[in-house]
């Protein structure tokens, strides 16, 4: 085509070329102008303005190392450090770099309101260490800034960390969760958090929760748990006893909590009316491993549904009791009153050396005591049953067997029996630890 058509392309051309290196040489010179007097003028006001606000806000001692300019939106904060006021040694918080990213559309609000440090509206955390407890959270959270105050568009995310909570139940004095990542985010008045991590009792745990105002969703993922740690953890939360000392817990278990509740659950709040459904799948010990002393083996699944614990193909093995089958717990009254009702069957089982079939079991807990209602099992082909109550102050319970075959008894020891029928009919009375026994057996239908 001829030059004359080309003129205006041309111009164009250049006029953008032009506009692209005339801002790009600018921005570059405002950044280094920015960064300079930053350095110089702005850091150590802004430093002392951030220290200032964040301790007052959180009732601490905050100290930031330096501040350096990532963009003309964008700061960040080196080796930051959280203590107690008047301890610069009891430390709270402490982190190696935290980034800070202005929300454009909190900045208005925040400009209106005097409170620029509400213009956050993203926070990036590298390698933070937190350590908490109640007496903390109510030391440094009570007068902080009301809800309505919270920016309508802000995220915290973090990588790396290490979180603690002091209790005087854990084992070395504080609940502990190692290679922390996560995110906090608002979105209006929608609320969403996640943490990920490694526990000592389980290789991987996950948190999830989700709100939108008063209504709330949750879940609670643990992987690759050690069956042995959970009960030293049930133990120590509950104060109670649930297997005879210098006894262990072999295998690991895979577990799946979800919660949901239409208000913020208070504390004291009976936490069975906000689970929905637990899905805790017990996974047998690999092959090859050995234990001092004696344990006892879980397999199979149970699941936690409207206050009741119900199990399919569950198999568990001790050195005096083993047996397979389902069983179903239901859990009624208030946490300090709890009642329990245990049903179960297992198709088969061993009691001590003497193999059984076909265990019926319903038993109940309450007011302290076990009551056992419709117990019985097949043994040596015979026929065993249990009733009564069991409790540390008072014993009752009778036990009877029917027709037992010694035959089937002698086989089982390797002896030779004549046929008959072993009977008997006993019973347990007095407190637990100086019970008595009393009763009679006798022999029917012997031939020689």
């Amino acid at each position: 085509p001829p030059r004359s058509t080309l003129f205006p392309y041309t111009t164009l051309f250049r006029s953008r070329l032009a506009f692209w290196v005339v801002f790009l040489v600018g921005t570059i010179g405002v950044s280094e102008w920015l960064s300079q007097s930053f350095t110089t003028t702005w850091e150590p006001r802004f430093r002392t303005y951030l220290e200032d606000t964040a301790g007052r806000l959180t009732k601490t001692q905050v100290h930031i190392d330096g501040i350096t300019l990532a963009f003309f939106h964008r700061v960040r904060l080196m080796n930051v450090r959280v203590a107690e006021p008047g301890d610069s040694q009891s430390s709270i918080f402490q982190a190696a770099q935290i980034e800070l990213t202005l929300s454009l559309i909190d900045l208005p609000r925040a400009l209106y309101d005097r409170r620029p440090y509400e213009a956050i509206g993203l926070i990036s955390v590298q390698n933070p260490w937190i350590r908490l407890s109640h007496e903390t959270l109510a030391r440094h959270t009570g007068g902080g800034t009301p809800a309505s105050s919270l920016p309508p568009w802000f995220t915290l995310a973090w990588s790396g960390g290490t979180f603690q909570w002091k209790d005087p139940r854990a084992l070395h004095g504080a609940w502990t969760l190692y290679q922390t990542q996560g995110i906090f985010r608002i979105r209006g008045p929608q609320i969403s958090v996640m943490v990920r991590g490694t526990v000592e009792e389980a290789r991987q745990f996950r948190f999830l929760l989700t709100s939108l105002g008063r209504r709330w969703n949750a879940q609670m993922l643990v992987t690759e748990g050690q069956s042995q740690g959970v009960f030293a953890l049930l133990q120590t939360l509950t104060g109670r006893v649930l297997l005879p000392a210098g006894w262990s817990v072999r295998g690991g278990f895979h577990m799946d909590a979800r919660a949901s509740g239409r208000h913020w659950p208070a504390r004291g709040d009976d936490w069975s009316h906000f689970l929905d459904k637990v899905t805790l799948t017990f996974t047998p010990e690999p092959p090859g491993e050995k234990r001092t002393g004696p344990s006892l083996g879980l397999s199979g699944s149970l699941v936690y549904k409207n206050m009741k614990i119900s199990g399919t193909h569950i198999v568990f093995d001790s050195p005096w009791l083993e047996g397979k089958g389902h069983a179903e717990l239901l859990l009624e009254g208030s946490p300090e009153r709890r009642q329990l009702t245990l049903e179960a069957a297992l198709t088969s089982g061993r009691l001590g050396r003497w193999p059984y079939q076909d265990a019926a079991l319903q038993i109940q807990y309450r007011d302290g005591r076990w009551e056992f209602l419709q117990n019985s099992l097949r043994l040596l082909d015979g026929r065993m049953s249990a009733k009564g109550h069991v409790s540390p102050q008072d014993t009752d319970l009778a036990i009877t067997a029917q027709n037992m075959s010694l035959a089937a008894l002698g086989k089982l020891h390797g002896i030779y029996f004549p046929d008959g029928s072993l009977n008997a009919s006993c019973s347990l009375k007095g407190p637990l630890k100086d019970w008595q026994l009393s009763g009679a057996w006798w022999l029917t239908a012997v031939q020689w």
